[in-house]
């Protein structure tokens, strides 16, 4: 326990670090940037890790379930191949990028487009390279990239934000950031495991893909929907409410669901690999997954409850005049940010319980309802009104799929308790 909690504190810090100072910025970043220049970005970062999503398969996350290394390196070997498509898929489709650019009416977005078959294989490779790191339990080699990645992205947008580039500056960051922290990291790594690869047999991994097709099949498929489900608003609202308000809109996201998701995924990190094992000895998971959700309920809802009445005007304080309208959407997110981090954090229950067309069928629905929401939003109802009944919707849908994810794992522990109670009698 004391290692597990140990593991857990190091991503933590490490993602404190991180945040800390990608917050500290943001009221530099609001006086060099235009709200348009923040909806530039979101709507890049969506379509990106859209194609991020599709080229790992969600293979990534069944790297730490196999028993033996040889396993684990033929997923590993499989999205290689896979990655390596992408590369000459992006390169193949660039003539498109000024029709998508059209589509959205956002300026600068065709020259954004030209950085996708370089963020998406630098990003997918880190994937791959933090759940080996995950499985060999190299817990600094993780917080080590997240601190480097999130400095580095810091001074670039600082940097150019200085000189007056513009808003594709930002994605210039978000760009060059990530392959910074890669060959900081990376490098070492990387070598041992295209050594490990050359051993691995062909049938070997056709064997693991057949054994861990659900990834590809269902968890693939829910995770993009996800993604695309959370970017909703800027791929749906920018054309008909301009990039100002989305802007903001874009802000807020990325101040208030960003940390959150950084906290998750170090909680989820650490927890995958210690529910895993516990399956494979047929140990119960319920209890701990029990006890995250008592704890986090309590500390969300307490200090939630204080940023409601500050946020409008502390953002105006911290980002500048005119970016009060950040902390008013904000304070809407609120709801859906709580049930989010929860269900963000607990998505590791039906990976390892194999429960992934479930999920999938939950996604689905997420994606039509919200869908439903905002056109209904765009067709009667104005901007923030529309946000907030995106996030009433969101809110339900999180909050029933974190109960799904606490049920499924009481159900596997009643199961092993049946099965013990047979094997004694």
């Amino acid at each position: 326990m004391n290692n597990k909690i140990g593991n857990i504190s190091k991503l933590l810090s490490a993602n404190m670090i991180a945040q800390v100072v990608g917050i500290l910025i943001y009221p530099l970043l609001t006086r060099m940037y235009e709200p348009g220049d923040f909806a530039l970005l979101s709507l890049f970062l969506t379509i990106a890790n859209a194609i991020l999503i599709i080229s790992t398969g969600d293979l990534q996350y069944a790297i730490p379930l196999p028993k033996n290394e040889d396993g684990a390196y033929a997923l590993v070997g499989t999205m290689v191949i896979s990655l390596s498509a992408t590369i000459i898929l992006t390169l193949t489709t660039c003539y498109f990028y000024e029709d998508i650019a059209s589509f959205f009416e956002v300026p600068n977005l065709e020259l954004a487009l030209w950085y996708l078959p370089i963020y998406v294989p630098a990003v997918g490779a880190w994937q791959v390279l933090m759940y080996i790191f995950n499985r060999d339990k190299q817990y600094g080699k993780i917080a080590t990239y997240q601190i480097v990645q999130s400095l580095s992205n810091a001074i670039l947008k600082l940097s150019l934000g200085f000189f007056a580039i513009g808003g594709v500056a930002l994605i210039d960051a978000s760009v060059i950031g990530p392959l910074i922290a890669l060959a900081i990291v990376g490098p070492s790594k990387i070598m041992e495991v295209v050594s490990h690869l050359r051993q691995i047999p062909t049938h070997l991994a056709k064997e693991y893909l057949q054994i861990y097709r659900g990834f590809p099949l269902y968890s693939m498929p829910k995770n993009l929907i996800c993604h695309l489900s959370n970017g909703l608003p800027v791929l749906m609202l920018t054309s008909v409410f301009g990039t100002t308000d989305v802007g903001y809109f874009s802000l807020a996201v990325t101040i208030g669901y960003l940390p959150l998701a950084m906290i998750a995924s170090s909680i989820y990190q650490v927890m995958l690999r210690s529910t895993s094992e516990k399956i494979n000895n047929g140990k119960p998971i319920f209890p701990e997954i029990h006890k995250f959700c008592v704890y986090s309920t309590m500390v969300l809802c307490v200090s939630f409850s204080i940023l409601f009445f500050i946020l409008p005007s502390l953002t105006e304080f911290l980002f500048g005049p005119g970016w009060g309208k950040t902390g008013e959407i904000l304070r809407v997110l609120l709801p859906w940010l709580a049930t989010s981090f929860i269900s963000a954090t607990l998505v590791f229950v039906p990976e390892v319980l194999l429960k992934l067309r479930s999920n999938l069928i939950i996604e689905v629905t997420f994606i039509v309802l919200r869908i439903l929401a905002l056109a209904y939003g765009i067709t009667n109802l104005s901007f923030i009104s529309t946000i907030k009944l995106f996030c009433i919707v969101s809110f339900a849908i999180k909050l029933f799929q974190a109960s799904w994810f606490v049920w499924i794992a009481k159900q596997h522990d009643n199961n092993i308790g049946k099965k013990n109670s047979v094997d004694v009698g």
